[in-house]
């Protein structure tokens, strides 16, 4: 097992300190957490930035960490009472560096393991542990390991993109961040971003209103032990059978692989109308596509399934599921439609459709508790470019106030 030495304490500055409400997407995860204490370094995200033969030398790697934290709030952001986000200034990274050996990815992802295996300290640890793996004296890989209260998986990707580019060409043509999630809460608190909130909850109520109580109401076996499993259907045809369904029916991929999703648990229970909770990027506007922050949630897909054939369910699933990515009218501008979000990485299409399907059983075996409020490290499918929903589907758990 690997073993961290003695971190290097690197300092770092930011432009402002503050303290402001947690922002929707922070209040679902902290509920989350609080349901999977003590497992919830589940939530934990990681990145490997991996320098290939281009290493760098180690200042060069410790000064960009320095500026990552400087360049994002969200890093430099602790749980506060009641609770708040705690902004800081200032402050110092423990960094610990690594001797790779022979196999330094190899080493990297084992340090990451090390790292992401125990939870944060909420309200005094900073959200970021990083480390750096040596080769030959230099830096070949950088991990970091990422609380979830400060970020989602597209922020990790967001951090991973950044950090590389600070090593390579320092700060050189880094515009900085469009928005901050001080920011985003302030606007969430404001009179719009309460009209905003009840718009959700107002189509939340409507859709609770009409689904099953239960998609899945007859057990079918005694729970087994651990109460959590993590198993994964693998097809390497799937992504060519998504992308013909959706090309033919004038949809997008995920509108495909999220209403065959809901079509089959229709059908398992018997159900004339299917209910799936999605995670939603919530990243419509351009001030929030590079944002480093919480802004995933659940959001809420309902469905008739009362079709003939799956062509026609998937032409009235896209204005459902338009509903369950889009934000309410009255925060889009002019003429904008559901926006489309990047596609996945290649590969991650793991839920096969067609009757061809292989089950990977030996990736399958006990897992973390996994909460419904969130999918640390999920990637967005591609939204779909159609018309606009009548309302949003995310929203605050509960009215700002209050909570």
């Amino acid at each position: 097992m690997t073993e961290l030495l003695t971190p290097v304490r690197v300092p770092f500055t930011g432009s402002r300190s503050g303290t402001g409400p947690l922002t929707w997407g922070q209040r679902a995860i902290w509920h989350a957490i609080g349901r999977t204490v003590p497992n919830d370094h589940y939530f934990n995200l990681d990145r490997i930035v991996d320098l290939g033969e281009r290493t760098v030398p180690v200042p060069t790697a410790l000064g960009a960490l320095a500026a990552l934290v400087a360049r994002h709030e969200a890093l430099r952001t602790r749980l506060g009472a009641d609770p708040l986000q705690v902004l800081a200034l200032d402050g110092s990274l423990d960094v610990h560096i690594v001797d790779g050996g022979a196999d330094p990815a190899a080493e990297a992802g084992r340090v990451r393991d090390l790292l992401a295996g125990t939870a944060f300290d909420y309200r005094a640890e900073w959200p970021v542990r990083a480390a750096l793996v040596t080769r030959d004296g230099e830096v070949s890989h950088l991990v970091l390991v990422l609380c979830h209260l400060a970020t989602d998986g597209h922020g990790a990707e967001v951090l991973a993109r950044d950090l590389r580019l600070l090593v390579r060409r320092g700060t050189r043509g880094l515009r900085d961040p469009e928005t901050t999630p001080l920011d985003v809460a302030a606007e969430q608190d404001s009179p719009e971003g309460h009209r905003r909130g009840a718009a959700a909850l107002s189509y939340w109520a409507e859709q609770f209103a009409r689904i099953p109580a239960t998609m899945w109401a007859t057990p079918v076996a005694v729970p087994r032990e651990p109460r959590y499993w993590t198993g994964r259907l693998v097809s390497t045809k799937l992504t060519g059978a998504v992308d013909a369904l959706a090309a033919q029916h004038g949809v997008s991929g995920s509108t495909v692989l999220l209403t065959a999703a809901g079509a089959l648990a229709a059908a398992a229970g018997g159900h004339p109308t299917t209910a799936v909770m999605p995670i939603v990027g919530n990243r419509f506007t351009t001030g929030h596509r590079d944002l480093v922050s919480t802004l995933s949630q659940d959001g809420l897909f309902v469905l008739d399934v009362d079709r003939p054939t799956f062509g026609a369910l998937l032409r009235r699933a896209g204005r459902p599921h338009c509903a369950a990515t889009a934000p309410p009218p009255t925060t889009r501008r002019a003429g904008t439609r559901c926006s489309p979000m990047p596609p996945p990485p290649a590969g991650r299409r793991c839920i096969r459709i067609p009757a061809s399907m292989t089950c990977d059983s030996s990736k399958a075996g006990p897992s973390r508790p996994r909460p419904r409020t969130a999918n640390p490290g999920s990637t967005s499918l591609p939204r779909r470019n159609g018309s606009p929903a009548a309302t949003a589907c995310t929203s605050p758990l509960t009215p700002t106030r209050s909570w």
